[in-house]
């Protein structure tokens, strides 16, 4: 009984589109930059992954070989995004990178739990990760991330 309602679990949430805050920055990426977002089969196994590590409502968005290349410091961009995810949403991470990757990191807190909203580009795709994690998590996850990947990688594999 377990195998079956988890296999209907996993086909679920397979199948579970795009949540509106991701869904609404997609399409304006879509739109601002010229990209195409890319289907991913059974991305909801990620989301029944990830709970095992205190994260829910995840959802992502992948597209592949970026045509243009995306300043996250630029006012375009800053726009965009201040346009799409709203006043709540703030900026509290900005790194590029030598080879010219970055990754931005939004944050907004409701219901006792944060809310991030992760972007990060590289040579060969641009991937947006949505997550809710509560703060006690969170906490251990930056104090002691390898002790906290160990301790539920065991009780997940249980």
């Amino acid at each position: 009984m377990t195998a079956r309602l988890t296999w209907v679990v996993l086909l679920a949430t397979s199948c579970a589109p795009l949540s509106r805050e991701v869904s609404r920055v997609a399409t304006a990426i879509e739109s601002e930059y010229g990209l195409e977002q890319e289907s991913i089969p059974f991305a909801g196994v990620a989301s029944f992954v990830a709970s095992a590590w205190g994260v829910s409502d995840l959802d992502f968005a992948v597209f592949e070989s970026p045509r243009r290349t995306i300043d996250p410091f630029d006012d375009r961009w800053t726009g965009l995004m201040a346009q799409k995810l709203g006043d709540s949403w703030r900026a509290i991470v900005r790194v590029r990178s030598r080879d010219e990757g970055w990754t931005t990191v939004y944050a907004k807190v409701t219901d006792g739990a944060w809310r991030l909203m992760v972007f990060s580009q590289d040579d060969d795709e641009l991937v947006i990760v949505r997550l809710k994690v509560k703060p006690t998590d969170l906490r251990r996850w930056l104090d002691d991330p390898g002790e906290m990947s160990r301790a539920k990688r065991v009780t997940a594999m249980r």
